[in-house]
Order: C-alpha cells, then structure tokens, then sequence
C-alpha cells in the first residue's frame, strides 16, 4: 500500500510539461491515476495542483527553501535561478552539479505527503528550524528531478499544465462519461480530489452520488463585461432585471441553525472579519440557507465607502471596532434553502425565494425596464449613489457555479481592468526603497498565460506602496537590474484613460495613465480580466473615437 515512487510522479510531470497535445496528455495522466492506491490518490492531486502549502499550511517560504538548498549544495542559488529562470530547474541543476544522483532509499509519494503534514504540525518556537531541518532531511534523499517538483509543489508552480479542467477530462476518459457530469459534481462540490477520488473508487456512481453540502462553498457565477447597456439589454430580448453592481466584497454566507460561515469569492473563510454580518444572517428563520451578497463599508450617513476602505475592515481578525467601518450586507442570490439545492431555477424564481426570506435582511435593489431609456436612466442613478455601475441579468438563467458568462452582465462607469502584479521596479527619491513601479499582467485567454499590459507608479499612498513591497519581496522570483519579477498573486484595480496598441509589451496593447484604484485581496490571478476583455473595450473605444472624428470633421 501507498507504493508509488515520487520518482514515477515527477516523471508524470516532466512527461505532461513536454506535450502541448492535450489528448496526450489526457493518456499520460489517465494511466498514472489508474495505477494509484485509494490512500494515494489525495496527496497526489495535491502535489500536482501546487495546493501542498496552500492546504496544509506549511510556513515555509522561497527565502526557507533557498537557504536549504544553499546548505545542502554550498552552492549559490541565484545564480542558478539567473541561468534556468525557473525556482525547480535551479534546484535540479544544483542537485546535478553536487552529484545527488547516487543510490538513496527510495521516497514514496505517501512517505512526501506524510512529512510535509509533519511539517505543517509543528507550532511554537524554533518551528523554522524544525520545518527546515525536515524538509532538509527529505530533500537529502531525492536526487536532482524529485528535488525539483518537491520545491515546486511547496512554492505552487508546476508548470505542467494540469488544472481541474484536465482532471476532469481524464476522469471522463477513464470512466466513458460525459465530462458534464464531472464538471457539475465537481462544481457543487468543490472539491476536486472528492471527485477523482469517488470517480476512481467508485465510478460512475461515485461521481452521480455527490451532493452539494452546506459549509462547502459553491464557486461563484461570474460575469461578462458588456460594451453598453443596450447591448446588454438587446442581448436577452429584454428579459432581464437590474441591480446595482456594488463597489465591495461578494460573500456566500452558509448558515444551518446558529451557525453561520461567510465565505469570500476565493472560497476563504472571512466569517472573523465580519461579526455583525453573521448576527444579521442569524435573523433569517430557516433551517440551512446559502445566499450570496456584497458587504460594503458605509459613511455615518449610510452611503457607500470605497472598496479600500472595507479592505482594511476584511484584513482584521480581531479586536474589531464596529463603529470604526461599519459594513452592510446585501443580499442578491440564493443557493440553497432548507435541503434542497436551487441553482437549476431561473434567477426569477430564485429572487422570488430571496425576497420572501429578505424581509429580515436587506436584499440588492431589482428593476426590470420596459425601456432602454428606463434602463439608461437606473444605470445614472446608481452611479449618483456611489455604486460601480450596474448588473444586468437574464431572468430565466440558472446559477452556474464557477463560470463566466453572458447570462449576467457588467457595466461600469468608469474604464477599469482587473490586473496581476507581475513585477516591479525599486523607485527614486523619498520612493528609493520602495518598489512603486509595478509592471500590469492581464491573462491571454487563448495561451492561458499572463502578459504584460504596462507599468504604472500612481495610485498608491507611501505606505501602501511600504506594505506592497514587502508582499512582493516574499513573492520574489527573480530579479534583473533595478527589476524584480514575481509570482502573479497580488490583484490590483487599474483606472485609466484609454488604450493603445503598444510593441513594447508582448500583449500588444499599454494602458494610458494607467492608475492603481487599490488592491483586491478578494480576487486572486484566475479573476482577472483578459486579452478578450482588453481587445472589446479597444474595439468599443476605437468605434467612439471614430464618432467623435466624424462629428468634428462635420463641423469644420
């Protein structure tokens, strides 16, 4: 039992990190899962998923790794990190060159798992020593490819190209079923190693016996940026309601009984953040609910604060002081209801449950006009009230849980983008020690890779710009020059004024006074927006600019 090598696993992923042929790579992974023992299966999808520091909480960092690789090696790590570019070939080129190829007792994937939760136990002081001198202990028994994905499991950077999506669809191929089937189970559940592990076990029934369970957050429905309310509108024959798009945290609040667990859009536990938020949901007489809502900060005079003003209300665990930025919560979807699960009801049905139950709460305000004037003028009257702009939402749709689509729609009044740190430059003057020049990274949907869309340094204040840094240093992969560069993690807000086509930067396009509107520690790198997004609002603004041209040349 648990016999499988960690020397077989990163083969596998040398093996699927070589081929761009996705049914290749289907083969490849299907036939290593189908080898698995049952207690194997979990600690693999960990490993492969990048999800080891993540899930067991490890408190090891790149700056822990580093210093035991340069222990063990007396080998200097950046100038191997300078020669590969990547943290795990730094490593394998420093096993090689130290000759750690010799014959070792063999590591188990089991055996991994095992001490990487014997790492994650230890609390207290010494803890770093104590976690360093076990990942030492393991690391002095792989040679150079083991050494290499053990670092790149903790730090989360396989680069193998093994996401959900490809579990899924080996899954199918193994079990002879409709993807869609996996794809629902997995979405209701979220939790892909339940999935693989019932599918595997069990089969086909495994996969059809999974059920939604309250305080497993359901991955939110997202939506599409719309170019104009009229398209938007046009789009659904009119059919729609509208909401106003809150500037704020979306939540999904779980409660059975007294007890109440408000989930963030990630998926994280933010329940200690927001005790008044529980008391209200408390309010609500039902037996178990899942509602979704956006938590806003307000002003004495009940009008909405800016996102950053609720981000420093999120960031505290304890001590919280209510007066100091109260926060509402307001209510625009339900998911769950007494047993019974409602994602397959058109969202009118869904709103009608969510207004029975809201006359405890308060729920998102809901128009549905007759006219494009009528939904013109909502959309201003949003925006007097300090919101973001407005929802626009096809009333006979379902909630489909973790995608995007055009069953709700955005519009904002102002152009903004959400973007990923992807590196930065130190500063100059009373900025000289700090990294204030951030470099943008938008995702191209087709490559699947993060591309850079400019550089900006306005936005933020000395002392965000102080915290920033020492995030980024953290986050630090490499480093050229005045230049370092970064893990995508840290998603920013971007203002700016339009859009050009740019050589400069391999997405093909810069933002022009581009600005930090704040940072958005509710969203991670898979909500930001991408080459598809950047290229509509060109082609929109492109359109206006034409209008506006033609209208000039008119009057002259």
């Amino acid at each position: 039992m648990g016999k499988t090598l960690f020397i077989d696993f990163s083969l596998l992923c040398e093996e699927i990190g070589k081929t761009a042929k996705r049914k290749e790579k289907i083969k490849i992974l299907s036939d290593f899962l189908l080898k698995l023992d049952k207690e194997e299966i979990g600690p693999v999808l960990t490993f492969l998923l990048g999800k080891i520091s993540a899930e067991k909480k490890l408190g090891i960092r790149e700056g822990g790794i580093i210093r035991i690789i340069e222990k063990i090696s007396g080998k200097r790590f950046s100038d191997f990190l300078a020669k590969t570019g990547d943290f795990g070939e730094a490593v394998k080129e420093i096993f090689y060159e130290i000759n750690r190829d010799k014959i070792k007792p063999a590591l188990t994937i089991k055996e991994v798992y095992e001490e990487f939760i014997r790492i994650s136990e230890i609390k207290g002081d010494f803890s770093k020593e104590e976690k360093e001198k076990i990942l030492t202990d393991i690391l002095e028994r792989a040679n150079p490819l083991e050494a290499k994905y053990i670092v790149k499991s903790i730090i989360g950077e396989m680069r193998h190209g093994v996401k959900e999506g490809l579990l899924i669809e080996s899954l199918s191929f193994i079990l002879n079923i409709d993807k869609k089937e996996i794809e629902r189970s997995f979405l209701i559940s979220g939790d892909i190693k339940k999935v693989l592990f019932e599918g595997l076990t069990r089969g086909k029934d495994g996969i059809r016996d999974i059920e939604f369970k309250i305080f497993n957050p359901l991955f939110p429905m997202l939506a599409e940026t719309a170019n104009s309310i009229e398209e938007a509108i046009s789009l659904h024959k009119g059919k729609v309601a509208i909401e106003y798009k809150l500037d704020g945290i979306r939540a999904q609040i779980h409660k059975e009984g007294e007890k109440v667990i408000i989930f963030s859009r990630n998926l994280e536990n933010i329940t200690d953040s927001f005790p008044e938020i529980v008391k209200e949901i408390k309010k609500i007489k039902v037996e178990s609910i899942v509602v979704e809502g956006e938590i806003i900060g307000v002003d004495r005079e009940g009008k909405p604060l800016p996102f950053q003003y609720l981000m420093r209300r999120a960031g505290r665990k304890r001590d919280i002081t209510f007066s100091g930025i109260p926060v509402k919560i307001f209510l625009f979807d339900i998911l769950f209801l007494n047993g019974k699960l409602l994602i397959d009801l058109p969202y009118c049905e869904r709103r009608r449950l969510l207004e029975e139950i809201g006359r405890e709460i308060q729920v998102v305000e809901k128009f549905e006009p007759e006219r494009l004037e009528d939904a013109e003028n909502y959309f201003e009257k949003a925006i007097s009230l300090g919101h973001e702009g407005i929802m626009v939402k096809n009333i006979s749709s379902p909630y489909i849980p973790g995608t995007r689509g055009k069953n709700w729609l955005k519009i904002k009044k102002i152009n903004t983008l959400d973007l990923v740190i992807i590196g930065a430059e130190w500063g100059y003057g009373r900025r000289k020690n700090y990294l204030s020049d951030l470099y943008l990274g938008i995702m191209d949907d087709e490559k699947r890779k993060i591309m850079c869309v400019g550089k900006t340094f306005k936005g933020l204040s000395d002392e965000e710009l102080k915290n920033l840094t020492g995030r980024l240093l953290s986050l630090k992969i490499s480093q050229k020059g005045r230049t370092i560069f970064v893990k995508p993690e840290i998603v920013v807000e971007v203002i700016f004024d339009e859009i050009q086509k740019s050589p400069v930067y391999d997405s093909g396009f810069a933002l022009r006074f581009a600005r930090i509107k704040g940072i958005r520690e509710d969203k991670g790198k898979q909500d930001i927006n991408t080459i598809s997004d950047l290229k509509n609002l060109y082609k929109k603004q492109s359109l206006l600019k034409g209008k506006y041209e033609e209208i000039q040349g008119s009057l002259l």
